[in-house]
């Protein structure tokens, strides 16, 4: 049996931060220090390698020295985010921050691309496949959507793995959510060129106006300069009260947010929680997992069923 600690050891060590093989589900990382299930401590299985490498790469790489932990705890309360918010943000902020790692560690794409692959292949990190989600499933939709869609248009070396089931959810929110799918993601394809969480923080709020505007059918329509409904760029000279921040990675639970590194799900990130106010975690996980259930939905397919999500 193979003792991988060692490894992730000297992965930890290489960016001053501590690691600690616990009693978790998944990958977390607070700032300080990066938490692994115990299970992929000790073991002979050559895919645990991978994720161990992978997550590795994510927290330590990606989260330890670009994600801004102050901006998840100050500025969350601040702007009120719910939990959708919070998942919509840690997928932004994964994006962010495995770009930023990408450029700066050859290795680390591979790295990455190959920790997809197992989780594709192994586990149910990705959420259910588009067809079995229904109409109601609004928020459920939005965030497994986000999460694949995103990860295969925007990460290089992930399309291979996640192309074909971020097409078919594509299509289904243009069925589902019509412009306004096609103004979140011209938002959300922002964040592979963020340059802090801060930016990543602007982005999610500004996904947050245009639910809230769909849910009363005030949905802006693009201006010339912004085709098919894209925003501009981050601003991060905007004020602090527009928040403009850094987002997370594979967080779990309702907003609680344990670590960058693979949240747990949409349902429990973008579901049945009350979401206002700060979080109660600090850290951050790999991605927003996709809910494995239903959505909460108010029924119409747009701003209004997603959005019922975050109150």
């Amino acid at each position: 049996m193979r003792n991988l600690k060692i490894l992730a050891k000297i992965l930890a060590n290489s960016v001053h931060m501590d690691v600690a093989f616990e009693a978790v589900s998944t990958a977390s990382c607070d700032g300080k220090c990066i938490r692994i299930p115990q299970h992929w401590g000790l073991s002979n299985d050559p895919k645990d390698e991978i994720i161990v490498r992978g997550m590795m790469d994510h927290e330590a790489l990606g989260h330890g020295r670009f994600t801004d932990f102050k901006v998840w705890v100050q500025k969350f309360a601040e702007h009120k985010i719910t939990n959708l918010d919070a998942a919509i943000h840690n997928i932004l902020e994964d994006i962010f921050i495995e770009t930023m790692a990408m450029a700066s560690k050859p290795g680390t794409k591979n790295n990455l691309s190959e920790l997809v692959r197992v989780l594709v292949d192994t586990e149910d990190f990705f959420g259910p496949e588009p067809q079995h989600l229904q109409p109601e499933d609004g928020a459920t939709m939005l965030v497994n959507a986000l999460l694949i869609v995103c990860r295969s248009n925007l990460l290089p070396g992930q399309a291979q793995y996640l192309g074909s089931r971020a097409a078919a959810y594509e299509k289904l929110c243009q069925q589902a959510f019509g412009p306004l799918w096609t103004q979140i993601y011209a938002i959300a394809a922002k964040s592979a060129s963020a340059q802090s969480t801060q930016d990543t923080l602007e982005l999610t709020l500004q996904i947050k106006q245009l639910v809230e505007a769909a849910a009363v059918g005030k949905l802006p329509q693009p201006s010339d300069g912004e085709p098919n409904g894209e925003a501009g760029e981050p601003d991060s000279a905007q004020s602090e009260s527009q928040g403009t921040g850094k987002g997370k990675g594979k967080a779990k639970g309702k907003a609680k947010a344990k670590g960058k590194g693979e949240a747990e799900s949409a349902e429990e990130q973008g579901g049945d929680g009350d979401g206002d106010g700060q979080p109660e975690g600090q850290g951050k996980g790999m991605g927003s997992k996709p809910s494995k259930g239903r959505g909460a939905g108010a029924g119409c397919a747009d701003g209004e069923q997603i959005q019922s999500a975050a109150r």
